[in-house]
């Protein structure tokens, strides 16, 4: 086995003037292969990591690129997801390239023709001849409303590059809806010296908006002479503004032009908002020393404050007044410590830094991940609603690894499902310590990373078969003789891991009885893919299965990636890079590891 090796490509998308709740809920595209639209024609490609069908996945980073050295006559045909012809009028396409590959590789001409009868060339008329800017993300191209059953686009050359000419998405869009940014997944720009977001104070931040699929790129890294301009900010849905960064004239200018003319601007207040107060004066905001201080925070009626708990602030915060805005957050009850409100064209969201980056707390990141998603105007993304607590009746035994790594601790999920009445020790059981007279001892049986031990894996087999329930933890940092170990075991189950070819995705919830309810689950980073021909998928990241459910005999196995399961990893204070962190374990995680167990020791007949 190797490890595989993801090359992901940042990718900006087209901003728009304004976002409506119209637009976004009349978006369709046409040519989505998750809605039965197929390539029906290609010229070629540069191998099966680059195939055309890459285009219709959905996913920025996958990219199709033409076979090598064909750079003249290249197109794709799209059989576009629909019964009967229907009026097209737009289409979008990103034309990054895949991290590693050469930019000039990106697409530049090309012209589109449509069919309403069949994919044969006779069968095309062109509509729309346009250009693409160099790797400028997702671009929109209108046109007068034609028929079409098919869609071919052909592609006109590169911007200089002699092997191949690359392409990310292709989307088309009926007549009369204008496309707009993909709902959920904004482009958020951090305005930081840090080269990645991981390395800034705003990293927690920052990975519960990658677990959304979100693209966070931070700006001007470590050139910190760099300065915000309208060219840094094109495709940029929303910039975090902290203060790290001292702003300058043409900093300022950027800001304000980016807001007022339709993008997002949220603004984290440090405990000095100094460095703020121009920004936030020319956006009409106005502050005043901290009131009410000492008093506890309260949060007022929004939609990015449903449903949340205020988390303690532990410093002062400014007070803070805008004309027309909406408050957030109030000490006292009467001093606005956070607010939010329309600038012209765009949003603006102005709160304390301390608020939503608050070690540990789940309701300070869901409420900086909704500040972002309402700066984008995306608050019709549905919520998570409280689900039911599941409760739980039997005996666990969780087998941890003999020196787990920084980035596997799983005492909180040990503590809730003891919350919920499952019997499991308080401390991981060694695999060494663990022979086959033990299994007689429990009902499920949680193993991370397991290996073929002193009990054996056919030993396991046996037990799961005769009625056992089974909940094996694979670790996406783990090295390969690792992964090796672990399929050896699992082949018994016939399933099988590696790492996924996705990654910083959001997480699609499949259709099983364990995820019924659930809406949001999050594993940000590199993931571990799950395969097995006779289970059920229960979560993908990129269209590969991250969870997958099977039953083995009388008994039931689940395997999944435990980004789901671990406890978020704080670094230490003098560790530059923080440890690999996984799932911000929001309270849909939480329970999708309890409705897991439950499904597990369900017995079946």
């Amino acid at each position: 086995m190797t490890r595989i090796r993801l090359q992901t490509a940042l990718v900006a998308s087209a901003l728009g003037l304004c976002w409506s709740a119209h637009s976004l809920l009349a978006q369709t595209n046409l040519a989505s292969a998750r809605d039965g639209a197929k390539v029906a024609d290609v010229s070629g490609s540069l191998g099966k990591q680059w195939r055309a069908d890459s285009l219709l996945d959905g996913n920025p980073a996958s990219t199709w690129a033409t076979a090598k050295g064909k750079l003249k006559n290249q197109y794709v045909t799209v059989k576009l997801a629909v019964k009967r012809p229907v009026e097209i009028g737009a289409v979008a396409l990103d034309n990054s390239v895949a991290q590693g590959h050469p930019p000039e590789a990106a697409l530049r001409q090309f012209k589109l023709y449509v069919s309403a009868t069949g994919g044969l060339d006779q069968d095309f008329a062109p509509v729309k001849l346009g250009s693409c800017e160099m790797q400028g993300g997702r671009q929109v191209f209108t046109f007068a409303p034609a028929r079409a059953a098919y869609v071919k686009l052909a592609l006109g050359g590169n911007y200089g590059y002699a092997d191949w000419i690359e392409l990310a998405e292709f989307e088309v869009f009926p007549a009369g809806t204008p496309p707009v940014e993909r709902s959920g997944t904004p482009s958020v720009l951090l305005h930081s010296s840090a080269a990645e977001a991981s390395q800034t104070a705003f990293a927690s931040v920052a990975q519960s908006l990658l677990g959304l699929g979100a693209t966070v790129v931070t700006f001007p890294g470590p050139d910190s002479s760099r300065s915000l301009s309208n060219s840094a900010l094109v495709g940029i849905r929303v910039v975090i503004e902290t203060g790290e960064v001292a702003l300058g004239k043409s900093d300022l200018r950027a800001l304000v032009q980016h807001c007022e003319s339709g993008g997002g601007l949220v603004c984290l207040l440090p405990r000095d908002p100094e460095p703020l107060r121009p920004l936030l004066e020319a956006l009409g905001v106005s502050l005043s020393p901290a009131a009410g201080e000492g008093d506890k925070l309260q949060l007022a009626p929004h939609w990015i404050t449903e449903g949340l708990a205020p988390p303690e602030l532990a410093g002062p915060a400014a007070s803070l007044a805008l004309a027309n805005s909406s408050p957030l957050a109030t000490r006292g009850g009467t001093a606005v410590v956070a607010l939010a409100a329309v600038a012209k064209a765009g949003r603006l969201v102005v709160m304390p830094a301390d608020l939503v980056t608050t070690d540990g707390n789940r309701d300070a990141l869901e409420l900086s991940r909704r500040a972002v998603l309402w700066a984008a105007a995306m608050e019709e993304t549905q919520l998570p609603k409280p689900l039911e607590p599941v409760r739980l009746e039997g005996r666990a035994v969780f087998l941890g690894l003999p020196s787990p790594g920084p980035n596997l601790s799983f005492a909180e999920l040990r503590r809730d499902l003891a919350e919920r009445g499952l019997t499991v020790a308080d401390s991981p059981v060694p695999p060494e310590q663990f022979a086959r007279s033990d299994l007689g001892t429990a009902d499920l049986l949680i193993a991370v990373m397991p290996a073929p031990g002193p009990i054996g894996a056919l030993d396991l087999a046996s037990w799961v078969a005769s009625g056992g329930a089974l909940l094996v933890l694979g670790d996406a940092q783990a090295d390969v003789p690792s992964l090796i170990a672990v399929n050896e075991f699992l082949r018994e189950f016939g399933v099988a891991m590696a790492l996924s070819p996705s990654t910083n995705l959001s997480v699609g919830i499949r259709t099983h009885p364990v995820t019924e309810g659930l809406q949001a689950l999050s594993r940000p980073g590199q993931s571990l893919g799950v395969w097995c021909l006779q289970g059920a998928p229960l979560a993908e990241m990129g269209n590969t299965p991250v969870a997958m459910a099977r039953t083995f005999g009388r008994g039931r196995l689940i395997a999944l990636d435990a980004g789901f399961a671990v406890d978020p990893v704080q670094p230490p204070p003098e560790q530059k890079r923080p440890a690999p962190a996984y799932g911000i374990q929001l309270e849909q995680n939480r329970e999708f590891l309890a409705r897991c167990v439950a499904w597990l020791l369900e017995r079946n007949e």
